[in-house]
């Protein structure tokens, strides 16, 4: 045990003895300050967000942030029925920033059936796309896969859960599920099987950015490994634009101008953007791509004072905090990320402020600007849109467009500062981007954006490059194959990388295919040609897949474990046969190494199969024979005076004898022998596309390292979305003409009432009968469940199943019996119909 630490004791040290315990000291100081910092730097590793006027990506983000923002505002789409529940006085209030079916989901996706579809919030489904495609783009795709990963969600309005209640609609207790906002968070975490924090943060505008800062803290602390940072916005009625309307801050000209003189409030916008954060000492060691860095966070709130006004001492409160927490000088910043949307006072206290930080003794002057032009206030969603545009500037290198030349608020004394409005394609690099958020709810939250490090592509094993894409349709597939050629012909020098990023980091879903190509041109080629192939489900273990060693061994790169199997196999082999037949010795080496490959490569042993040479390997792979005895038999089996071979296992009689490999028969390696399976011939890279259409499970990761290169962002496999609003809804607040399109809705064939009815026993009960006319009640349906089953079809198949007729035939065969009833009743007769109806 230690002595205590007592002072006293000094007095007996030399003078060299007291240099070196405080050079000691010293270091064990900076030891510690380093972990610290280390401990604070995060990273966003993956981004993916729909915004307005942009075609669902960030690629068209950024090509909207390129252009002068023009006046965006417009009516609601058509097929926003919902837009119409108050009196026409005000056109301002039905007008916004919209986006594009922004409400479509596609609920196969996540495992849905169309009735929990349209109990959720439109806005939560919007959610899970741009969630999930985040983490795809940081290369942590697929369900349950980042099981460490916090979610931390703004979002505002309840427009959805206002007009169920509006409409007088049934509401079942599942429906708080998919509405609460204290739920949106969870359900998040719950789909995609992540484990961390999960919070949902209802703070009006500042709701996004608070949700950011609530991320990095949680990784500072070691509370997740990963977080997933969103906010989302969706309009679907009128009644907050009415409420907003009255308070006189939505723009009657129909544009966000912040810091214009002609300003007159906002327009309301709608999106929804995530951000993958993750501990930069993680990101590095895994190989995630950095997009940009967090240097610092500041928040805090106004306190007492006006309501709809910000406080300028509060929030440059906020802006110094983020300057103390990253390090850093106000002059250090180079741009900035305004959180004004239009409203003139509001402009005008946030300007002193920005002037007040950052406006003196800089080396140049701070260039502000704003997503708002150009996408409206997106309000809980405003945080992440404008988090991302910094990102995006930060890692493509230039600062976004200025918008239209704008007549300064004349309260604003920018003249007296070092800040300009004025950006454009000749304005030095973004080195550090501040991101401003002022909201109604008087919180003030900055942030801190810096440039990440440049990356490091690790160098190539091999000559040609596997591309390999999935998707969730032929369709789908095939868009990828033409979207992947596209991003080729933009960016040629990235073959290497786009084989690495698809293989090492994305979700491998049912529909696939493959292209190999040693060059940007042939690859290109290849995508533009391709057509889909039939769809292999779900990926199947490697236990399930056969693996076909072929009798010539396949080229494969100087991996540590394929060169020391190889070494091994010929020292196994020097043992038997010395130095003799050294052409065999190097064939089964080869073959040998094949195995061991194979084995670290991720797949494990399990079914396999050979000819010839193969079928050592076969069993090596499967751990049928050990490496001596497999040497025993390739030496043994060739030569023609030896009538036995002795295995570790005992004597193996050769009679009668055989002449090959391939005529080798024995308990041994039975089951072995040439069959149908994955052909392991060729290269690594036909290996490896042989592997991923055939669904077989492989350490993708490890072997994406043997092609080399680094994680870019790539386009991603686009979801199949469709309408999911309930009939209530549409009956309700539907135009005239909709509601006639909307019914009567037109009954399934046969087949398909079939296969549906199938999906909701299975679904609600578990299991099915073994014929269409057993009895589910025999078979242990309990009726809690039956009566789920019953409901469903009621919402999902559109029909009223009679009680009475099911308790009389509980079956398959009697639901689809009630079903065809019902159709043949609701169908006219030819005689009955006018000209022209039908």
């Amino acid at each position: 045990m230690n002595a205590p630490f007592s002072i006293s004791a000094l007095s007996g040290l030399s003078a060299a003895q007291l240099k070196l315990l405080v050079a000691e000291l010293q270091i064990k100081l900076e030891r510690q300050k380093g972990a610290e910092q280390a401990t604070k730097e995060i990273a966003i590793i993956g981004m993916a967000g729909r915004y307005p006027g942009t075609d669902g990506t960030l690629e068209g983000y950024w090509r909207l942030l390129q252009a002068p923002a023009k006046p965006a505002i417009g009516p609601a789409p058509d097929e926003r029925l919902f837009m119409h529940t108050g009196p026409p006085d005000d056109t301002r209030v039905r007008q916004a920033r919209f986006v594009e079916d922004h409400c479509a989901f596609d609920a196969d996706a996540f495992g849905m059936g169309a009735r929990e579809a349209e109990e959720l919030d439109p806005q939560l489904r919007v959610a899970l796309e741009v969630a999930w495609d985040a983490l795809e783009d940081a290369g942590c795709g697929g369900a349950g896969k980042e099981a460490r990963a916090g979610v931390f969600l703004g979002v505002t309005t309840n427009d959805y859960a206002d007009l169920v209640r509006e409409a007088g609609m049934d509401r079942p207790g599942s429906f708080a599920l998919g509405n609460s906002h204290g739920l949106f968070a969870a359900r998040l975490s719950h789909v995609l099987g992540l484990k961390g924090p999960s919070m949902a943060i209802n703070s009006v505008c500042a709701s996004s950015g608070i949700a950011f800062n609530e991320a990095v803290l949680a990784l500072r602390q070691g509370a997740c490994d990963i977080a997933l940072v969103g906010g989302v916005n969706a309009i679907l009625s009128d009644f907050v634009n009415r409420d907003l309307g009255g308070l006189g801050i939505i723009s009657r000209k129909g544009r966000c101008a912040p810091f214009d003189a002609k300003a007159d409030g906002y327009v309301r916008g709608e999106g929804c953007g995530f951000l993958i954060l993750e501990g930069r000492a993680r990101a590095k060691e895994r190989g995630h791509r950095e997009i940009a860095t967090v240097a610092g966070l500041g928040m805090g709130h106004d306190g007492d004072g006006q309501i709809l006004s910000p406080n300028r001492c509060a929030l440059a409160a906020a802006m110094q905090a983020a300057l103390k927490d990253a390090g850093l000088e106000p002059g250090a910043v180079s741009h900035l990320e305004a959180g004004s949307i239009g409203a003139p006072l509001a402009d005008a206290i946030e300007a002193a402020a920005l002037a007040d930080v950052f406006g003196h003794a800089r080396p140049a002057p701070l260039v502000i600007g704003s997503v708002k032009p150009h996408i409206g206030h997106l309000e809980a969603a405003s945080g992440v849109a404008a988090l991302t545009s910094a990102a995006l500037q930060l890692s493509k290198g230039r600062p976004a467009a200025s918008p239209e030349r704008l007549d300064v608020n004349p309260h604003i004394a920018w003249d007296e500062s070092e800040i300009t409005l004025e950006a454009g394609a000749g304005e030095a690099v973004p080195s550090v981007i501040g991101v401003n958020t002022v909201s109604l709810s008087g919180t003030n939250v900055h942030i801190l954006l810096g440039r990440a490090e440049p990356r490091t592509a690790q160098a190539a094993m091999v000559k040609s490059f596997p591309i390999l894409f999935s998707a969730r349709s032929p369709e789908g597939l095939c868009q990828m194959a033409a979207a992947l050629a596209t991003e080729l012909e933009a960016h040629p020098e990235t073959l290497c990388d786009m084989a690495f990023t698809l293989m090492a980091g994305r979700t491998m879903l049912a529909h696939r295919g493959a292209v190999i190509a040693s060059d940007a041109a042939a690859a290109i080629a290849a995508l533009r040609a391709f057509v889909p192939s039939e769809p292999v489900g779900e990926p199947v273990g490697a236990e399930q897949t056969r693996l076909a060693f072929a009798d010539q061994a396949p080229d494969l790169p100087p991996m540590p474990e394929t060169l020391r199997a190889r070494q091994s196999a010929l020292e196994a082999w020097a043992a038997i046969a010395g130095q003799a037949r050294e052409a065999d010795a190097e064939s089964f080496a080869a073959q040998a190494a094949t195995a061991a490959t194979m084995r670290a490569l991720g797949c494990a042993p399990g079914e396999a199969s050979g000819q010839g040479g193969g079928l050592l390997a076969a069993a090596l792979f499967a751990e049928k024979l050990s490496l001596a005895d497999a040497a025993r038999l390739a030496h043994d089996l060739e030569d023609e005076t030896r009538d036995n071979v002795r295995l570790e296992t005992g004597t193996l009689p050769l009679s009668p004898r055989v002449e090959t490999f391939g005529d080798l028969r024995c308990a041994m390696l039975s089951g072995l022998e040439a069959a149908p399976g994955i052909p392991l011939t060729g290269t690594l890279s036909d290996i490896a596309a042989r592997a991923f259409e055939t669904g077989l499970r492989l350490d993708w990761g490890k072997l994406a390292a043997l092609f080399g290169g680094a994680r870019v962002a790539l386009p991603l496999p686009r979801f199949e979305r469709k309408a999911h609003w309930p009939r209530a809804l549409i009956e309700r607040f539907g135009r005239a003409e909709a509601r006639q399109d909307a019914a009567p809705e037109p009954y399934l064939s046969e087949e398909e009432a079939e296969r549906l009815l199938t999906v909701i026993l299975v679904q609600e009960i578990g299991f099915l009968p073994s014929g269409p006319g057993q009895s589910l009640i025999d078979i242990g349906a309990s009726s809690l469940e039956m009566l789920r089953a019953l409901s469903r079809m009621r919402e999902e198949m559109r029909f009223e199943p009679d009680l009475d007729a099911f308790l009389l035939d509980p079956s398959v065969s009697g639901l689809l019996s009630q079903y065809r009833a019902a159709q043949e009743a609701q169908t006219p007769d030819i005689e009955e119909t006018e000209e022209g109806w039908i």
